[in-house]
């Protein structure tokens, strides 16, 4: 859970060089783009959790970062608090939005909300954009349960004016509104909207960062098990695939995280995720 995130990219149809190297760049720059996050802080993390296998700049911003004071912070929502979830998440939002909105106009992409499969999306437009018949789908992070395709979206014009590719983020119906069903099949409802646009899915490509990363793996699968197809790549920005807090390194470097704690912070949000579906129950 350290908050420099891993990149993971699965290229389930050949690209082009040229593609390759366009999706790890931009991707890595979405690592550099996506920094901000405000919590209850104290000391600075110490220089000895930063690895010297990374690039500078990512040293540079590990150094800048100072760990939560998880005695201080306030408790999140309970798992079905919806008043409060949402309170949360507008909040946030309010807080995020300008910045974000700020970028797309620096960018100078075209920004239009629409409904896909009867979910609401927000469309980025490069700056130059002519029609490719590529297609990248974004899923916002905030841990299912905070954030919208808007104030999520500073990493996206960069993203957009790079590839020359339409984009298509998803503003899914947040926990604990909706579980992981409803959530995952309106993810699955805008594959099949932009298939009936004519897109190929080897030419649909998906993005998630945190818990969209997880989004973006469920709809791979979904979209698999669905007789659809295989999407042309699948970029995950440090997925959040285990909602259980199980994985050898959520325990090892459980201290080293300068950001996240799964017992104060995640454990409501995966439980308003899943629902009445009990988490770490096969």
């Amino acid at each position: 859970m350290l908050i420099v995130r891993s990149v993971t990219i699965f290229l389930c149809q050949p690209l082009l060089p040229a593609q390759r190297l366009i999706m790890l760049t931009l991707t890595l720059l979405m690592v550099l783009l996506g920094s901000s996050i405000a919590h209850a802080q104290q000391s600075g993390l110490p220089s000895a959790n930063v690895p010297t296998t990374i690039s500078w700049e990512a040293q540079q911003l590990m150094q800048s970062l100072s760990k939560v004071n998880w005695a201080s912070a306030p408790d999140v929502p309970a798992s079905d608090d919806v008043a409060n979830w949402k309170k949360l998440a507008d909040t946030l939002i309010e807080k995020q939005t300008p910045a974000a909105a700020a970028v797309a106009t620096n960018e100078q992409v075209k920004l239009k909300e629409m409904l896909l499969g009867g979910v609401p999306v927000l469309e980025i437009l490069p700056k130059r954009w002519r029609e490719n018949h590529r297609v990248i789908v974004f899923f916002h992070g905030g841990a299912y349960t905070l954030n919208s395709a808007r104030s999520r979206l500073a990493a996206i014009p960069p993203l957009a004016n790079a590839t020359g590719m339409r984009i298509i983020s998803v503003d899914y119906t947040r926990a604990p509104i909706a579980d992981w069903r409803v959530i995952q099949s309106q993810a699955l409802a805008v594959i099949r909207a932009l298939l009936k646009q004519g897109y190929a899915m080897k030419h649909i490509a998906l993005l998630g960062e945190s818990a969209g990363g997880g989004l973006a793996t469920s709809t791979a699968l979904n979209v698999r098990d669905a007789g659809l197809g295989e999407p042309g790549a699948v970029v995950l920005w440090s997925p959040w695939v285990d909602l259980t807090d199980a994985g050898d390194t959520s325990i090892t470097l459980k201290e080293v995280d300068p950001i996240l704690n799964y017992e104060k912070e995640l454990k409501s949000a995966a439980d308003a995720y899943a629902g009445t579906l009990a988490l770490g129950v096969s």
